[in-house]
């Protein structure tokens, strides 16, 4: 899928470093000069929405990540 993790999650530690390179290589390629992720075209779909994924509830998580990102506030 598009929003696929490709930082192969596992378990424990290796899962929150893998959730931590998503959201870093995420935020390399939306991230603007002014700070502010631009990434209207790619997350804003998913912002209001719920997302179903396979981790273990109340671990770390890619899909908590876009959510997240896709829920921040964009001012202009």
């Amino acid at each position: 899928t598009l929003f696929r993790s490709g930082f192969g999650e596992d378990k424990g530690a290796a899962t929150t470093f893998a959730v931590e390179m998503y959201r870093r290589s995420l935020l390399a390629v939306f991230e603007g000069l002014d700070g502010r992720i631009n990434a209207d075209n790619y997350l804003g779909p998913l912002a209001g929405h719920d997302l179903a994924c396979w981790c273990p509830l109340g671990g770390p998580c890619h899909a908590d990540v876009l959510l997240e990102l896709a829920n921040e506030e964009r001012g202009a």
